[in-house]
């Protein structure tokens, strides 16, 4: 019976372990498919080279395992155990007297060992990914010369609007921000003389 069980268990995770992993690919590409503009934009407009657009991509792929990895088993086991029921091959176990309790013994420790895994990621390694993605984007803002301040154009950071009459160095003079207040309107500050920095 137990050499029987270890034939049954490791069905089982085979059943899981493959669907598992379609699912973390596709759930992770759905995700990553939000930052499609963003990264188009600095390839096409910033002249983001195609190799640090890889780097980007592999490690926030890295940092959505925390949402991705949980969702992906969910569904990996209910595939399996759903085309396990349909084919009536969970009735078959129970019917040889294998309690759905012993079937899943796999799925729990296997979702122990996941859970371990995310703990130890979420100490060590997502601090370390966050840290390195701000690091890029922020390199990219410091080369990249569309992101350099210009005078009497209008600068868009977040939800404000600048406008910049004279720059002389690090010094900004005549500064006109527009920030939105509602839906229709603004409220607008001005400055004689500012100073801006990149911060790290």
């Amino acid at each position: 019976m137990c050499v029987q069980m270890k034939i049954i268990h490791k069905y089982l995770l085979k059943e899981i372990v493959a669907p598992f992993f379609l699912a973390l690919f596709v759930i992770t590409f759905i995700l990553l498919f939000v930052e499609i503009d963003r990264i188009a934009d600095s390839v096409i407009n910033k002249g983001v080279s195609l190799g640090t657009v890889l780097v980007i991509l592999g490690n926030l792929a890295l940092y959505l395992f925390h949402i991705t990895i949980p969702i992906a088993f969910m569904a990996a086991v209910l595939l399996a155990l759903g085309r396990m029921s349909s084919e009536n091959e969970i009735l078959a176990l129970r019917s040889l007297g294998i309690s759905l309790h012993t079937l899943i013994v796999p799925v729990i420790i296997l979702a122990g060992l996941l859970s371990f895994i995310l703990l130890f990621m979420q100490d060590k390694v997502f601090p370390n990914i966050e840290n390195r993605i701000e690091r890029i984007f922020y390199n990219m803002a410091r080369e990249s010369r569309a992101f350099s301040i210009k005078e009497k154009e209008f600068i868009e950071l977040g939800d404000y609007t600048f406008y910049i009459q004279k720059i002389d160095g690090n010094l900004i003079k005549d500064v006109t921000i527009y920030e939105p207040v509602g839906n229709k309107t603004h409220r607008t500050v001005t400055a004689r003389e500012g100073e801006y920095t990149m911060l790290k």
